[in-house]
């Protein structure tokens, strides 16, 4: 775990404890199920459920995890600071702009992405990597999915 650049990964949290010590690593999380109040160095818990924005955090913190209502499935985006950089949204744009080096979409439900003359389907919790710059459609409009944009930081 202590030579990647950039891992994306999708996790079940089953009960209350420490998340595990990145030194070195940048760190966003996102819940997809559930609600989990995490606990960064100390300081007054962040509650993230399906609907708030990503938590970003640094990987050598120390990081505590409760559960508030039964196990949580989340989101992890980590980049190797200052080797990468990263971006995480949610989205139901239908044409998103995509200029990065390496870019992923995590399907929320089932939906689809058109890109020239190639049509993908995608399952919930599916992953797309993309990379380089794309031109494409997601549909059915309206369909909420996850960006990850991972990139180069600029000097």
């Amino acid at each position: 775990m202590d030579t990647f650049d950039w891992r994306v990964s999708i996790a079940e949290i089953a009960g209350d404890g420490p998340f595990s010590r990145f030194p070195g690593i940048d760190r966003k999380l996102a819940v997809l199920k559930g609600k989990v109040a995490l606990t960064v160095e100390g300081a007054e818990a962040t509650v993230l459920s399906p609907e708030t924005a990503a938590l970003n955090f640094h990987g050598e913190s120390a990081v505590t995890g409760h559960l508030v209502d039964g196990p949580s499935t989340d989101l992890n985006v980590m980049t190797r600071r200052g080797r990468f950089t990263s971006k995480l949204a949610k989205q139901s744009a239908a044409q998103p702009k995509i200029n990065t080096p390496a870019s992923l979409i995590i399907a929320l439900n089932p939906l689809t992405v058109t890109s020239g003359n190639r049509l993908i389907a995608m399952a919930a919790l599916d992953a797309l990597q993309i990379e380089g710059s794309a031109s494409m459609t997601i549909g059915p409009k309206g369909t909420d999915y996850y960006l990850i944009e991972i990139s180069v930081p600029q000097p």
